[in-house]
């Protein structure tokens, strides 16, 4: 079953105003993309339940200044839910005033709340560099997710991260 294009594009539009309100630190309206009851799993620490304790965390990570989606696929699972995978890029500042790009892959939980989607779970991991010879830091996972270098697919707003 095929994810119909007006469910697909209220995903796209609720990830752009997502990134918007981030971008403009209004972090309240920003995560009413996700559900009352959401579970948020970032890298690198335990599991963050509940808006209200999202917006802590996004608050808390004042040097993330931008955020950008590029969704690889949506596929439905029911009338009432879906799963989305895609790459994100956030834009990190610095003390300096320096910024650089932290490309990730990411996994989207969506789920039906009355008339509207909401986001019920959100994963994402770091995307592995590659070492500047073209080959793999020992033991670390290729951009793809897999050992020995498999490589994921990306869109063309999504750069590979160097």
């Amino acid at each position: 079953m095929a994810l119909d294009a007006e469910t697909a594009s209220s995903f796209a539009a609720l990830k752009q105003q997502f990134a918007e309100n981030f971008k403009n630190r209004d972090l309240a309206a920003a995560v009413t993309i996700y559900a009352d009851d959401a579970i948020l799993l970032p890298p690198g620490t335990t599991a963050i339940r509940g808006r209200a304790d999202i917006e802590a965390f996004w608050q808390r990570l004042s040097q993330v200044q931008e955020i950008e989606f590029g969704s690889e696929s949506i596929e439905p699972l029911g009338a009432q839910a879906a799963c989305e995978i895609g790459v994100m890029r956030m834009s990190l500042g610095s003390a300096q005033g320096q910024a650089r790009d932290v490309h990730n892959k990411y996994l989207f939980l969506w789920r039906k709340a009355g008339a509207d989607w909401k986001l019920a779970t959100c994963i994402w991991n770091r995307l592995a560099e590659e070492q500047p010879s073209g080959g793999r830091a020992a033991g670390r996972a290729g951009p793809g997710g897999m050992r020995g270098g498999g490589r994921g697919r990306r869109t063309a707003a999504m750069p590979r991260a160097r």
